[in-house]
Formats: C-alpha cells, structure tokens, sequence
C-alpha cells in the first residue's frame, strides 16, 4: 500500500508512525512546520443509528433528529475521542465505527504535539475520566469541543451539541437515555492505541 501526504505536516507524521527519522529531527522539522503553516485539524461525525434516526425519530420521538451523533478530533494523524475508557486515540477511522459519516474541517493549529499531549493528559487526569463519562450530558461531543476550541479557537457543529437538549426534551427521551447509556466506543483493536488516562 502506497501512502500519499495531503500536506508537508501529514508527510512530517507519516515518517513519525513510520520511524523513518530520529524523533529529534522530527520534533524540530514539526514545531518549524507548524510554526510556518499550523496543521489540519478535522471533526469526524459518526452517525450511531446507521441512518435510524432520521428514518423513524418523528415517529418515536414526536420531533425529527438526523442522527445521534459521536464525533472525534482528527489531528497530529492520529483520532482523538472520549468514551467510557477515558480519552483514547488511534489510527483515523481506527475505531470499531469505521470510516466517519462526515468530515467538518475546523481549520489549521498552530499547537506543538508534545504541548496537546500535555493538555489532553490533564483533561485526562481532570475531567475526562472514563468514569465521568455520560451519554447526555459529558460525552464525545464534550470532548470535540472542548478539544476543538483548544487547537482552533472554533466550536463544533451546533446540531451536535444541541442533540441531547433535543431528545430529552421528548415523552420518550429518558428511555432513550437508558438505553444508549450502554453503548461504549472503543477502538477496533489495540494496537496503535494512546489512552490519556
């Protein structure tokens, strides 16, 4: 398989995962990269009912939703996301969801690697334990957010936050909440796996 880089950052973190250079050369070539040009900081959007929700919300809920929502931060090649296991990544797309159902461009951080890992390791220790983790109210979506607004200055999608609000303002929103309250994303393997925990 032949791997092709959009941009000079995705080329930097190909050899990184590859272990072509030493991490000394590559640490320098990445801060003078995204010093001069930020890297590409993306939000998977993942639609848990496989296309339900927009199918049969109105009918159950007496309100129509697109989609019940988990999304991811993709950024230093690698995807961020929080769970019940506490914040984890993996390869893009290496989760047991697959390819995304959409990619929102958030913009370009000019963030070091090794200054994210530091923050995500406090989010880590401080609010986004797996134990703290709540389908409704402190979720994947949280995490985006807040991971979002920290590389790019930006929010995410309002559609994606507002989701909870939406469903548990309905007759059937707390059954709903139960339920899903159950499902747990993890990565499709643990190989190439980082948990910030």
């Amino acid at each position: 398989m032949v791997l092709v880089a959009k941009n000079y950052c995705e080329f930097v973190l190909m050899c990184i995962n590859r272990h072509f250079f030493s991490s000394f050369y590559v640490s320098k070539a990445k801060t003078y990269y995204l010093h001069l040009m930020g890297c590409p900081v993306s939000l998977y959007v993942y639609d848990l009912s496989k296309g339900l929700a927009r199918l049969c919300s109105h009918g159950f809920l007496g309100q129509h939703i697109d989609g019940v929502w988990h999304t991811s931060v993709v950024v230093y090649g690698r995807e961020f996301f929080y769970g019940s296991m506490g914040i984890e990544s993996c390869p893009p797309s290496g989760t047991i969801l697959g390819q995304p159902d959409e990619e929102v461009g958030l913009g370009d951080t000019e963030i070091p690697f090794e200054m994210f890992q530091e923050y995500l390791s406090q989010m880590g220790n401080d609010g986004f334990r797996g134990e703290k983790y709540s389908l409704f109210e402190h979720n994947c979506n949280t995490f985006s957010l807040e991971v979002s607004q920290f590389l790019t200055g930006k929010s995410i999608p309002s559609y994606i936050t507002e989701l909870p609000s939406v469903v548990l303002g309905t007759p059937l929103g707390q059954i709903i909440k139960d339920m899903m309250e159950s499902i747990n994303v993890t990565s499709a393997t643990n190989e190439n796996n980082t948990t910030y925990n």
